[in-house]
């Protein structure tokens, strides 16, 4: 091939890259929206300032234990199933934490999502990569990467509403649900 002749993206890798970034920022609400409700989780849980500090953390402490293995599963079983589990994983995991009213099994809870909220970021870096030829990944994996400010975003808008008018067990829970979403996108796109 001539030179000048940049490589196709493989056919509909633009419908998944839509269906990634979907996912990526739907887990991003759930994870990136614990920080956005910590004023509700401190007076809710009667926590101290570094107790609700700790609290937040623990989806991140989950997420460094997720991220290596998810890498590795995105390899063994594809990036598609690992986005799909893991926003499922998320889901029920903030599910767990919103019925719970110990700040010790809220943090435990929040830390096992934060575990599969760590599924994100390879499976989507391995979509874009198989799906985008080298000369023509930078667009795809900066729009990519747009999706955790977008949900993070979307959080702030959203979580501390719901925990103003109904609790902060409900706030987890719509945040919970949102990667639901997330793999109906998948879904979707996959047919």
């Amino acid at each position: 091939a001539a030179p000048w002749r940049l490589e196709r993206p493989v056919q509909g890798a633009w419908r998944l890259l839509a269906a990634a970034v979907v996912a990526q920022a739907t887990i991003s609400v759930a994870e990136m929206g614990v920080p956005t409700i910590a004023p509700f989780l401190k007076e809710g849980l009667g926590l101290s300032a570094a107790g609700v500090g700790l609290l937040v953390a623990s989806v991140n402490l989950g997420r460094i234990f997720g991220s290596l293995p998810a890498g590795r599963a995105v390899d063994g079983i594809g990036d598609y199933a690992v986005m799909l589990i893991g926003g499922v994983g998320v889901a029920v995991f903030f599910g767990l934490a919103s019925l719970s009213h110990s700040p010790w099994s809220v943090g435990v809870f929040l830390m096992f999502a934060g575990v599969f909220a760590g599924s994100a970021s390879p499976a989507g870096a391995k979509l874009v990569h198989t799906a985008f030829p080298a000369a023509r990944r930078g667009l795809p994996m900066g729009i990519r990467q747009s999706a955790v400010p977008f949900g993070t975003l979307v959080a702030a808008i959203m979580l501390p509403a719901i925990a103003y008018r109904a609790g902060w067990n409900w706030a987890l829970a719509a945040g919970g649900a949102a990667p639901l979403l997330g793999g109906l996108g998948l879904r979707i796109a996959r047919r």
